[in-house]
């Protein structure tokens, strides 16, 4: 595998702090790689990693504050980050639950909460206009959509409501992984969706403007939930497709110079044109808008739920540390590690600056180390489909910029973060 190439190493810009919020010299350089940017994809190579979401905390502080960025997203559901997003914007319930209400045990941690605590603290110094929101833009979990579609209903037409229930508890019965247990008619969530939008007026009488939003909303996440993860999981496609409707319909609900935050896994903030990634939506409509950087890693520890092989079937474990294997030759994180400490690199300048370094970004297609929601020790999985624990990328078409930690720790869970083996797979 070829060496990072020279240039590469001297215009690498170290970053002295995962941590510092007070001292930003070292990331003064964004200001000049981000300035023709409206949308910032933050990615991470595993989902359980403590310096990647203490230094994604720092440079969603840095946008915030220094560049005007005004919006935080993240790969969360909708419907339960207007919690948190009640909390950072007005104080309104409680920190620890509003974080666990979102579901996902991989943002149910200290590092994540230490973000929340300075959004809120942020929010209530700033001058007003300058506040920064907490939103989601993923089509699951869905506990919440269905008893928010269910109370807003019931009060407008009992008949639709029993029939809204019906259709709501047939998808809740479906099983996730879905392997086609169970038929389900996606026309049923067309007809309510129709039925919502073509009683605006009367929806709004019984629950309120607000209330019919929210009821629209609700809807418009069950139809991509079903569409994006069980009528049609092609992959990670469905799924990006539908999270990518929601960036851009936060997008189009400010203003047209408002500038937002992406937060996600590498996989999903990649340009990645086989897959229709996230990135990749993002892209075709906002051209060089949007600038996504890969976080990486050399060597260390991260958390995720260990995934078991048990008569032919994947089994989710419980939530544990693991150390990240050695680096293989056939790993992008090879050559990175040949720069010692914490730095980031600019790639889409660096490619047009140099032809060493164009090559080497655009014509290779290697791996990085990844891990997700769960994470297989077998020794299978580094060349199963199902189970393998690496992406590949051609790192200067599908990102932008990295950042690289030389060695990391894992993510420390909140008591509602952690998970034993019989909790659910999210």
């Amino acid at each position: 595998m070829e060496n990072l190439p020279q240039y590469l190493k001297q215009h690498a810009f170290n970053l002295a702090s995962v941590t510092d919020g007070n001292d930003f010299s070292d990331l003064q350089p964004l200001k000049k790689i981000l300035e023709n940017t409206r949308i910032v994809g933050l990615g991470e190579s595993t989902h359980g990693t403590r310096e990647f979401f203490q230094l994604k905390h720092r440079i969603t502080r840095f946008l915030v504050e220094e560049m005007g960025y005004r919006v935080f997203t993240i790969e969360a559901g909708v419907m339960p980050c207007q919690n948190i997003n009640d909390y950072v914007m007005m104080g309104k319930g409680d920190r620890a639950a509003a974080l666990a209400s979102q579901g996902y045990w991989v943002w149910d941690t200290e590092e994540v909460t230490d973000m929340i605590e300075w959004m809120r603290a942020h929010n209530l110094s700033c001058k007003r206009g300058d506040e920064c929101q907490f939103v989601g833009y993923d089509i699951k979990p869905i506990p919440d959509a269905c008893a928010t579609i269910r109370r807003l209903i019931k009060p407008v037409c009992e008949k639709a409501y029993k029939q809204a229930d019906e259709i709501l508890t047939e998808i809740e019965n479906i099983p996730f992984p879905y392997k086609g247990e169970k038929v389900f008619n996606n026309d049923k969530l067309l007809w309510l969706l129709g039925w919502i939008s073509a009683r605006q007026i009367p929806i709004t009488e019984a629950v309120g403007a607000e209330g019919y939003e929210l009821l629209v909303t609700a809807t418009k996440m069950m139809y991509q939930y079903f569409d994006g993860m069980v009528v049609s999981p092609r992959g990670i496609s469905g799924r990006d497709m539908h999270m990518a409707e929601n960036v851009t319909y936060i997008l189009n609900s400010l203003p047209p110079d408002a500038k937002i935050v992406v937060w996600a896994h590498n996989a999903h903030i990649a340009v990645n044109e086989k897959d229709k990634s996230l990135g990749w939506w993002l892209r075709q409509r906002y051209g060089d808008l949007y600038f996504p950087f890969a976080l990486s890693f050399t060597k260390g520890q991260f958390q995720s739920r260990i995934m078991n092989m048990v008569d032919g079937e994947p089994v989710v474990g419980p939530l544990i540390e693991f150390e990240a294997p050695e680096i293989k030759e056939d790993f992008w994180n090879k050559p990175l590690a040949e720069i010692d400490g914490d730095y980031y690199l600019d790639l889409k300048s660096a490619i047009k600056n140099d032809e060493q370094t164009r090559k080497w970004a655009v014509e290779n297609n290697y791996k990085i180390f990844s891990a997700g929601g769960w994470y297989s020790t077998a020794k299978a999985a580094a060349d199963s489909e199902e189970m393998n624990s690496f992406n590949k990328y051609v790192l200067g078409k599908q990102f932008d910029g990295l950042f690289n930690i030389e060695k990391t720790t894992r993510a420390i869970p909140t008591p509602t973060g952690r998970r034993d083996e019989n909790a659910p797979m999210r």
